[in-house]
């Protein structure tokens, strides 16, 4: 777990932390006990945190909002910014 997390650091350093966790450690472990009812189900299954990451959509809207403005379709903006699945 990224120390940022409980060392009372500022909130830019705890959101990397954060995302840090998020990214190395609860979404492999997603995929890892996701094989489980994979194989028992006989059907794909998705763990979604996207909730998770709720404080990236801010900058998600300004990553998108760039893209536009840079010229890129809305749709390709979306992908790109993280702002659709």
């Amino acid at each position: 777990m990224p120390a940022a997390l409980y060392l009372g650091a500022d909130a830019a350093t705890v959101r990397g932390a954060y995302r840090q966790l998020l990214v190395s450690t609860i979404q492999p472990l997603a995929q890892i006990f996701g094989e489980e009812p994979k194989r028992k189900l006989e059907t794909p299954v998705r763990c979604n945190f996207r909730w998770l990451a709720a404080a990236d959509v801010a900058a998600g809207a300004r990553a998108y909002g760039i893209l536009v403005r840079a010229g890129i379709e809305s749709e390709r903006a979306e992908g790109l910014s993280g702002l659709s699945d």
